[in-house]
C-alpha cells in the first residue's frame, strides 16, 4: 500500500475532480484507504483545517475565478458550486472574501484564494517536525484487554473543538464526582480518556473513566462502539439514543451494580499500541496529540488499527495546567 501522503493526495485529486458534485466523505476517504473519521483526523492534523472547510474554500475560490472569467449570472455560479440559493452563496462568499460576489466581479483585487493542497509538500514539513521531536518517539508495546467504565461526552474534529472540550470533560468528571459512581474501581488514581464512537461527520465520543474489575466475565465492546449491556438502568434506551452517547440497550449486565445514566462499559482490546509519554504542560500534551497524527504516523512504517485511541492520566502526580503525566496509546496493525 502507498504511503500516507500519496494516499491523501489521491483523495485530494478525487475532491478536485468533483468540486461541482455532491461529495460524500466516505467516498473521499476510500481513495486514501482510510475510514471517514481517520481520514478527517489525518487531514486536519497535517493541514490545520478540516476537510469540509477545505472543500468549502476550494469551491468558493473556483466560483470566484468563474465570476471573473465569465459572464455567468451569480445564481448560476452559486448553483454550479452546490449552493441552493444566491443568498446562501453570497453569505458564504462574503464571509470568505470580505465582499459580495457582485463587488468581487467589479473589483481588481480580492481575498486570499484556497489553492489545491499538495500533500507531498507537507511531507517535508512533517519530516522536519519529526526530527525536532526525535526524543519523543513512542515505544511499541503489546497490551492486554482492559475493562473501563466511564462517562461518555460528545465532541468534534471540526475547528479542533476537541482540543478545547477534552480538558473540560476531565474537569467536569472530577468536579462533579462522577468517578465516585463507578463500581468495582481497580486503579482510582488513573483516569482513562477514550476516543471512540467515530462518525462520518467528524463527531465522536470521549469517555472519561477508570479501569474496573471484570466481574461481567465477557469482553464487552472491544471496538469502541456501545451495544447492549453497556448502558446503565438509570437511562432508558430512548433517552440514551437522543443524547447520542450510546447506540442501543438499556440493561446492565450486572444486577447488583447497574450503571448510572450517562455511564458506559467498554473493553479496550488487546493488541499492539504506540505508547507516547506526554509528561509536561497542557500545551505540551496538546502538541503531542498533534504530532502523533501530523508527523509520526504518516512517517512511520505502521498502519493505524481499528479501535479507539486512549490516554491514561496519573491523577495523583499531575498538576493542571503546568505538569500533567499523560500516556497516549494508538492501536497499530
Amino acid at each position: 500500500m502507498a504511503d500516507y501522503y500519496t494516499r491523501m493526495q489521491q483523495a485530494i485529486d478525487y475532491i478536485e475532480s468533483r468540486l461541482t458534485e455532491d461529495l460524500k466523505i466516505a467516498d473521499v476517504a476510500a481513495r486514501a484507504h482510510c475510514s471517514a473519521f481517520h481520514f478527517q483526523r489525518l487531514f486536519q492534523a497535517i493541514t490545520g483545517f478540516s476537510v469540509q472547510g477545505y472543500v468549502r474554500k476550494r469551491r468558493l475560490s473556483e466560483a470566484a475565478g468563474l465570476l471573473r472569467s465569465s459572464q455567468k449570472g451569480i445564481l448560476d455560479v452559486a448553483v454550479e458550486y452546490g449552493y441552493g440559493s444566491q443568498e446562501a452563496f453570497t453569505r458564504a462568499f462574503s464571509s470568505f472574501f470580505g465582499m459580495t460576489p457582485a463587488q468581487y466581479r467589479k473589483s481588481e483585487g480580492g481575498g486570499m484564494m484556497q489553492g489545491k493542497v499538495d500533500f507531498h509538500e507537507w511531507r517535508s514539513r512533517a519530516s522536519e517536525e519529526g526530527r525536532a521531536w526525535e526524543f519523543h518517539k513512542p515505544t511499541i508495546e503489546t497490551r492486554q484487554n482492559v475493562t473501563i467504565i466511564g462517562y461518555a461526552y460528545k465532541t468534534s474534529l471540526e475547528e479542533e473543538r476537541y482540543y478545547h472540550d477534552i480538558p473540560e470533560f476531565y474537569r467536569a468528571f472530577g468536579a462533579e464526582g462522577k468517578y465516585l459512581r463507578i463500581p468495582y474501581r481497580r486503579a482510582p488514581d488513573l483516569a482513562y480518556g477514550i476516543s471512540c464512537g467515530f462518525e462520518d461527520d467528524g463527531t465522536f465520543l470521549f469517555v472519561v473513566g477508570e479501569e474496573v474489575e471484570d466481574v461481567w466475565g465477557d469482553e464487552g465492546q472491544a471496538d469502541g462502539s456501545f451495544g447492549q449491556d453497556t448502558v446503565g438502568r438509570g437511562a432508558t434506551a430512548e433517552r440514551y439514543a437522543a443524547s447520542d452517547t450510546a447506540t442501543e440497550g438499556a440493561d446492565a449486565c450486572d444486577e447488583t451494580k447497574a450503571l448510572d445514566e450517562g455511564f458506559v462499559r467498554m473493553t479496550l482490546p488487546a493488541g499492539t499500541y504506540a505508547h507516547f509519554r506526554a509528561h509536561g504542560s497542557v500545551d505540551f500534551v496538546q502538541d503531542t496529540r498533534r504530532f502523533i497524527y501530523r508527523s509520526w504516523l504518516p512517517n512511520s512504517n505502521y498502519e493505524r488499527a481499528e479501535g479507539p485511541d486512549f490516554e491514561v492520566t496519573d491523577v495523583r502526580s499531575s498538576r493542571y495546567p503546568d505538569m500533567l503525566r499523560i500516556d497516549i496509546y494508538i492501536p497499530l496493525k
